[in-house]
């Protein structure tokens, strides 16, 4: 009865990342859509290439949930905007803090659409950049941070033709820190 006492709350211990405030940042780094495409298939624009805008947010309240998660695509904001550039390096940090340290696991929700001024706007994809959220990944402060190597974002529509590389990185914060815009962040959403 102990050793089965004793199992089930190290199992129920080890889904809980830590109990003080934590920061989690994810650096979307390239989107890469060299054929042009749409998520049907179509190409962006006869003549010239992709007006991409990436909108998304930083799900930690329902990660593992169905798209869209625990936000409704409207509410999204604008991550960046790039005119004609089917493969346009980002390099912007999106940012969310978890002020009670009770997160697992987060995901970057991105819609990528090709903005268009005279029609409705195309869906060129949507991903989720899954961000693992543990003991083992969790810096005690921010000097401490390593960033992970790049990983892809899973792609709903076109996988293996248009692809999102994203690093993250997962830290402590002071509890009056927590929900304040963090430095250096370009997007805290």
């Amino acid at each position: 009865m102990d050793i089965f006492l004793s199992v089930f709350l190290v199992g129920i211990l080890a889904g809980v990342a830590t109990a003080e405030p934590l920061r989690m940042e994810v650096e979307l780094r390239r989107l890469n859509n060299s054929l042009g495409i749409l998520k049907s298939g179509e190409q962006c624009d006869l003549t010239s290439a992709c007006d991409m805008r990436l909108t998304g947010y930083l799900d930690i309240d329902a990660a593992m949930n169905a798209w869209p998660g625990s936000k409704p695509e409207d509410s999204w904001v604008k991550i960046v905007e790039r005119d004609n550039e089917n493969a346009p390096v980002i390099n912007k940090i999106v940012s969310r803090d978890d002020c009670v340290g009770r997160t697992t696991r987060a995901n970057l929700r991105i819609k990528a659409v090709d903005v268009d001024s005279l029609t409705a706007n195309d869906l060129v994809d949507n991903f989720e950049c899954m961000v693992p959220v543990s003991g083992s990944n969790i810096a005690t402060s921010i000097s401490r941070a390593q960033w992970s190597t790049e990983k892809f974002c899973d792609t709903k529509y076109n996988p293996g033709k248009i692809t999102l590389k994203f690093r993250y990185r997962v830290f402590l914060i002071d509890p009056a820190d927590c929900g304040r815009p963090p430095v250096g962040a370009t997007a805290k959403v």
